[in-house]
């Protein structure tokens, strides 16, 4: 944009507009490095560019409340009337010296939409992009706003080139050198120790006092000494000295390696998921006990990284390498909640609230959400990147979303949770997805699935759980579910005599099963996706470069076509002094000025084209970064699936403290089992029918007595 802008306001000729958009089409950021160009090449003056920059911002602003309007429409918060008055309002301001006001501001300030719609709008504005089509008008090339504040644009154009590391060749170890000790020419002892990394010189009684020093340079080359000589003054005055015959000469020395150390991260605070509150004997959630959920204050020192070390190699006095291990780096970044010190050393927090370790090292702080009242129409769904506390009811036909999420009772409804679940009371007729533990007073007609164990105190009824980790229900009863756990189960009592039959299925990760099939199938649509991204890439590419080239081809038709009509006027000057009627120049510079008119227009809109081409491209390209990124971390998903199912083995138990009724069905790996009779405290488990003649073992559910 600010190519065209110097060019509509002719501060620029079109050559100097494509030998600029020459310099430029490859720099990271276009418009930055365009600033730079021009100034550099001092084609603009700093005011004018200030002027230029000035234009480019009100143009973006207008650009942006456009965008913003049909927004506020379609989402229906505000009447056309209200939205053009105020949108006529800024461009009039723009008219003048006046930068205008983003019209979502000038709604929220007066009260015409509300924080939480503002919110919603602005939403919609950064994550629906604008249409690849010519956008809102630019002002009159009459407007030249004077620009009081300039943004800085820190842009370091022509970067160094990174040199490439040396390559690194790898050798078969060799065994270590025995030391060499011997008597060379003219009464010299050469020593040259096992490890080679020193080497000595002494004389003996046939030493001569002629030796020259290129003498011992011949006979140290002679002998594999290279590195870490002496010099050649040093050498001389060892000649002429009377000494080093009892003493050695130390002719040269190696150079040790120093080893490096890895980076380290210390942390100040536990990164372990702690449990929040415990479930006492009548199965009520103590909120009290908060003591193992982590908080800190603001400004605490939350985490310290001590850098790498980095290795150096040696080297031998025969001059090999003496290599040394490779040291590595450690992540160490801050998210929302904290903040990384100016050294990059240091991540301390930014808010009260619980900190936290991402998978991927990543340190936050989250305050906790908390809602007073029932998640129902007055509240709406609760979306939230941290901790959840509701003092209520969540009611059905909401969703709670959050990471630790603590409730009194849930009635219908969905919950999402990156971490706990915690319920004062019951669960009835809603689905809780957790990635922690399950905590619950009671269960009924509901569906709950976790990464950890699941804990209910009274009954699981006419429900489905399934668990990566272990259903704990010691004084209470399962009834007519399903219940899928990884780790085992220990229940007062599972089944009735007047109930549907439980069916319970030992030892299968069905949790971790589903996340890793979401997971792989999402990762292989992303690839789809981005095979297309990259197709429409290589076209948006072809079609700028073509661009540029169309604009290369009309700048030097127009710069011909303007030296022409230059030629025309002076022809017409010379004949109207002449006092010529009716020049014959006249029809010839009309058709000059409309061909330079023609070529001018021409050139600003391929310009233009050439403009909504690159920001679709920039479109694109984000959009493969945000993919690419995602695409990595689901890999790392699966790679943290596959670890966790490695360390989490299966436990096909259950314990029993009272009764089993007839009709449930307990399903292992390998075999499954109807109860046909009443058990009174047992422990079930799967296990190898013992004294088979079989090459292969035969598993049996098998029933023993519960002495616990």
């Amino acid at each position: 944009m600010i190519e065209k802008i110097a060019l509509q306001k002719n501060l620029i000729t079109s050559k100097q507009c494509i030998g600029a958009i020459k310099a430029c089409k490859d720099a990271p950021a276009y418009d930055q490095a365009l600033k730079a160009y021009f100034l550099s090449q001092k084609m603009i003056s700093k005011p004018d560019m200030d002027n230029i920059l000035q234009i480019v911002k009100i143009i973006k602003i207008l650009k942006k409340n456009s965008r913003f309007e049909m927004i506020l429409s379609r989402m229906g918060l505000l009447d056309q009337a209200t939205i053009q008055k105020e949108i006529a309002k800024q461009k009039k301001g723009a008219g003048g010296k006046k930068i205008p006001e983003f019209i979502g501001d000038v709604f929220l300030k007066s009260g015409q939409i509300t924080p939480e719609q503002y919110q919603e709008a602005v939403g919609h504005l950064t994550n629906d992009p604008p249409a690849a089509e010519k956008e809102a008008a630019e002002p009159e090339p009459a407007v030249e706003p004077h620009l009081e504040e300039t943004p800085e644009i820190n842009m370091d154009l022509w970067p160094e080139p990174e040199l490439p590391d040396t390559e690194q060749i790898d050798t078969e170890e060799e065994k270590p050198a025995a030391r060499i000790q011997k008597k060379v020419a003219q009464g010299l002892i050469l020593d040259i120790q096992e490890d080679r990394m020193a080497a000595f010189l002494k004389k003996d009684d046939g030493f001569s006092s002629q030796l020259q020093v290129e003498d011992i340079m011949d006979i140290l080359r002679d002998n594999s000494v290279s590195f870490g000589v002496v010099n050649k003054d040093v050498l001389q005055n060892f000649i002429a000295s009377t000494g080093f015959k009892k003493n050695a000469f130390q002719v040269a020395k190696g150079k040790e390696p120093v080893l490096g150390e890895d980076a380290r991260v210390e942390y100040y605070f536990d990164t372990d998921h702690l449990k929040a509150g415990e479930m006492d004997d009548e199965g009520n959630i103590d909120f009290r006990e908060r003591g193992e959920l982590p908080m800190v204050e603001k400004g605490m020192l939350l985490a310290e990284k001590f850098p790498v070390k980095k290795s150096e190699p040696g080297m031998t006095v025969s001059g090999e390498p003496i290599e040394t291990p490779k040291t590595s780096d450690a992540r160490f970044n801050a998210r929302e909640g904290a903040s990384l010190s100016e050294d990059g050393l240091k991540i301390y927090a930014q808010a009260n609230g619980c900190p936290k370790l991402t998978r991927g090292g990543e340190i936050m702080v989250q305050e906790t959400f908390r809602v007073d009242k029932d998640v129902d129409y007055n509240t709406g769904h609760v979306d939230y990147d941290g901790d959840v506390e509701v003092k209520g009811t969540l009611k059905a036909g909401f969703k709670i979303r959050g990471r630790d999420i603590r409730i009194d009772e849930v009635e219908g409804g969905i919950i999402e949770a990156l971490g706990d679940v915690i319920v004062k009371k019951g669960v009835f007729q809603a689905s809780i997805h957790a990635w922690g533990n399950v905590k619950a007073n009671a269960v009924h007609s509901s569906e709950i699935s976790c990464l950890g164990n699941i804990r209910v105190a009274k009954e699981i009824v006419d429900s489905g759980i399934t668990s990566s980790g272990t259903c704990l229900i010691p004084k209470g009863e399962i009834i007519a579910s399903k219940v899928a756990v990884n780790r085992g189960i220990h229940a007062l009592r599972i089944g009735t005599e007047k109930s549907n039959p439980n069916t319970i299925i030992l030892g299968r990760d069905l949790f971790i099963e589903k996340a890793q099939t979401l997971a792989t199938q999402e990762l292989a649509a992303i690839k789809d996706e981005m095979e297309i991204l990259k197709l429409r890439v290589a076209a948006a590419t072809d079609t700028v470069q073509a661009l540029n080239g169309k604009v290369t081809q009309v700048s030097d038709e127009l710069d011909r076509a303007s030296e022409k009509k230059i030629r025309i006027a002076l022809e017409l000057s010379r004949e109207k002094e002449q006092g010529t009627d009716k020049p014959a120049s006249s029809g010839r510079f009309n058709e000059a000025r409309i061909q330079c008119s023609r070529l001018g227009a021409e050139l600003m809109d391929n310009l233009d084209r050439m403009e909504i081409k690159r920001n679709h491209l920039n479109t694109l390209m984000n959009r493969i970064n945000h993919l690419d990124q995602k695409s990595r971390d689901l890999e790392q998903d699966l790679e943290m699936f596959k670890s966790w199912q490695e360390v989490n083995p299966g436990i096909l138990e259950i314990t029993v403290d009272s009764d089993v009724s007839t009709g449930n069905l307990i399903q292992g790996r390998h075999c499954e089992l109807t109860i046909k009779n009443p058990l009174k405290r047992v422990i079930i488990k799967e296990g190898i029918v013992p004294g088979t003649d079989s090459d292969q073992d035969i598993y049996e559910i098998q029933i023993h007595e519960n002495n616990q």
